[in-house]
């Protein structure tokens, strides 16, 4: 019996349509590795440009800080 809740076979597109009825702006980056040489990248951004920079350079601070995972 499947999981309603499961998002492993929703595809990508889904995912982030929904994400757009969700929130007014985002910026999604995503890599997927395929191989040795290559991989998959996903780039997607809902919003006014100029939201779309400013979430991209607070995310970039966050990153250089440690994220919450630190």
């Amino acid at each position: 019996m499947s999981d309603k809740n499961d998002l492993s076979d929703c595809p990508s597109e889904q995912l982030l349509h929904e994400l757009s009825k969700r929130y007014r702006c985002y910026v999604f980056v995503g890599c997927q590795p395929k191989g040795k040489d290559s991989s998959d990248m996903t780039f997607c951004t809902t919003g006014h440009i100029h939201e779309c920079i400013g979430l991209a350079e607070m995310a970039k601070q966050m990153i250089s800080l440690g994220g919450p995972e630190s």
